[in-house]
């Protein structure tokens, strides 16, 4: 029953952090392509620098659809973020701060060889404001840029054990989402300005494919491997554009003139395909079950097909990204009487990522080490707690350099379904 009760807190204080916190970035970058892409895992991965090869029988795994067929429990998950950011450029230092929903998933075993989740996800998030000023004190020019919003996933995934040491999954998800964005530019002793509103609703569907394979060693240590891909994705995005005059007083308030729509139709652009670029993944590890485990994963992403044809942008190129990915875990005595924190599951990773933005001919990169700890609540269920430290972007060439600290938080609840009891 306490059990239970904990779930229903949990689900309704996390999950309300969607609507306390409508905007889940502030990350300037967010500006480009369709948004910041959000982390597609769960407080065990992203603690663990980002993997994604460990089969754990008592988590879930939104990354890898292949481990559900380890599963042996039913699990509800839910995760958020507190992010601080501080933005540096050559022109001064800003701080920044926001919070977001990650995930609210569940995953149970439908026989001892196959295992299905289903939830929702974030997918990218856009929230930025950027204002600057160019040109003399009596004809300065303000342009101002702003943006909210972002897609989300609603998936469904299975994975099937067909040997004891190989298992696939996939994953299939519905993509959709709203992305809003306007510019502003006035010029100082000019009465009126122009703003430029442009809205985009956006559905889709995409799949990842996922195989693992495990080989037993000697003194009870395993190898673990692992493949998955996901294939080029188009989303459909139905588009809105127009334009106002407006004064803007010196409180930042707008007053709006005049108003009218732009015709896309004419344009070719009322409806348009964003392109979303196909990724693998890579993975290599070793351990011994319910005690250690480290490993490494690497992931190629064809950024460079990247597009979105309503929201081209000057000064941005894409190239292909990749990501390393090292991390681990350790857990002292899972079953411990005598000492709490024995039970308790310590992680740790790092990873580099080139995320395959080029921006006035820099590359944006993301360098982060993150550390967590799965806390015992109850027999088997975890309070797992997580803390990151990283670093986006670069100074030069009038760019800004994101350091990030995030705080996450996530609750894996266990029950268990579909097994008769039975008496002796």
């Amino acid at each position: 029953m306490i059990k239970r009760l904990i779930a229903i807190v949990a689900f309704i204080v996390l999950g309300n952090i969607t609507a306390t916190a409508q905007v889940g970035t502030a990350s300037p970058y967010s500006f480009y392509g369709i948004g910041s892409l959000k982390f597609q895992g769960t407080m065990e991965n992203r603690a663990m620098g980002g993997l994604s090869l460990y089969p754990d029988s008592l988590s879930l795994s939104i990354q890898n659809p292949a481990s559900l067929g380890e599963l042996n429990m039913t699990n509800y998950s839910v995760g958020a973020t507190f992010t601080r950011l501080n933005l540096e450029s050559d022109f001064g230092d800003e701080t920044a701060k926001s919070a977001s929903f990650d995930y609210l998933t569940l995953g149970f075993p439908i026989s001892r060889k196959l295992g299905v989740s289903f939830g929702l996800l974030p997918y990218t998030s856009v929230g930025y404001a950027i204002q600057s000023i160019t040109g003399e004190d009596g004809s300065q020019e303000l342009t101002r840029l702003e943006g909210e919003g972002g897609m989300n996933k609603v998936f469904v995934a299975f994975g099937y054990e067909i040997t004891k040491n190989l298992s696939i999954g996939a994953r299939g998800s519905y993509d959709f989402g709203k992305i809003d964005n306007s510019i502003i530019n006035s010029v100082q002793g000019v009465e009126l300005g122009t703003k430029e509103i442009n809205s985009s609703s956006l559905s889709g569907l995409d799949y990842t494919i996922a195989l693992n394979y495990s080989q037993p060693l000697k003194n009870d240590y395993v190898l673990y491997s692992t493949v998955q891909y996901t294939p080029e994705a188009k989303i459909s995005s139905t588009n809105d554009r127009y334009f106002q005059t407006i004064s803007i007083y010196d409180n930042g308030a707008e007053d709006v003139r005049e108003e009218y729509d732009v015709d896309l139709d004419a344009l070719g652009l009322a409806e348009t395909d964003v392109t979303l670029p196909s990724r693998g993944t890579f993975g290599l590890g070793v351990g011994k079950r319910n005690v250690w485990f480290f490993g490494g994963e690497y992931e190629y992403v064809n950024t460079s097909n990247l597009s979105n044809p309503f929201l081209s942008v000057n000064g941005v190129d894409y190239q292909d990204g990749s990501e390393f990915r090292f991390g681990g875990m350790f857990t002292p005595d899972y079953d411990s009487y005598s000492s709490y924190f024995k039970r308790a599951t310590y992680r740790a990773g790092v990873k580099f990522q080139n995320t395959g933005m080029i921006i006035n001919g820099e590359e944006v990169n993301d360098f982060g080490i993150s550390f967590g700890v799965g806390l015992p609540v109850g027999k088997i269920s975890k309070l797992n707690l997580g803390l990151e430290i990283g670093s986006r972007g670069t100074t030069n060439s009038s760019l800004i350099q994101e350091n990030y600290v995030n705080f996450r938080v996530g609750l894996s609840l266990l029950d268990r379904w579909f097994i008769k009891n039975r008496i002796n």
